[in-house]
């Protein structure tokens, strides 16, 4: 399985990938997107049975928030209800990045959908611990207890 759709804008590249049939073709599919040379940030958008995981990769920063946003808003709007967003390789995060986070939180219980946070890195769980969102998200250790009971 490839990745079907690629996108470089800017300091940000989006790879989207269509329905996968299991976990393990996904975690192939995210061994090569971890090893690829990224921009700023790297997001790999896949889906599983009819949720879409998110895999960042680099700094979700102001730098790369906005497009980001778009991304997640355009996801949105094409009606999913089921949100991972797979945070093991993303190094950091600022207040920008969390702000996108947190208003992907909004929209999508508005929606009646959720978002989940899976795989945050030592460095990302602090700063999560530190500002308080790990009251407000769902985090789960990894994608597959993310994926259970969804």
């Amino acid at each position: 399985m490839t990745i079907d759709k690629l996108i470089e804008n800017g300091q940000v590249k989006i790879g989207e990938i269509s329905e996968i049939s299991d976990l393990n073709s996904l975690k192939s599919i995210i061994q090569d997107f971890s090893q690829e040379k990224n921009n700023d940030l790297s997001l790999l958008i896949a889906t599983h049975q009819g949720t879409s995981i998110l895999k960042f990769k680099g700094s979700l920063d102001t730098n790369t928030a906005q497009d980001i946003e778009t991304c997640i808003n355009t996801l949105l709007e094409q009606g999913i209800k089921k949100l991972i967003a797979d945070l093991e390789l993303l190094d950091y995060i600022s207040s920008a990045g969390l702000r996108v986070l947190l208003a992907t939180t909004k929209i999508i219980k508005g929606k009646q959908g959720e978002f989940r946070i899976c795989n945050p890195n030592p460095e990302v769980k602090e700063v999560f611990d530190i500002s308080g969102f790990s009251m407000i998200f769902s985090v789960f250790n990894n994608l597959e207890e993310a994926m259970a009971n969804f």
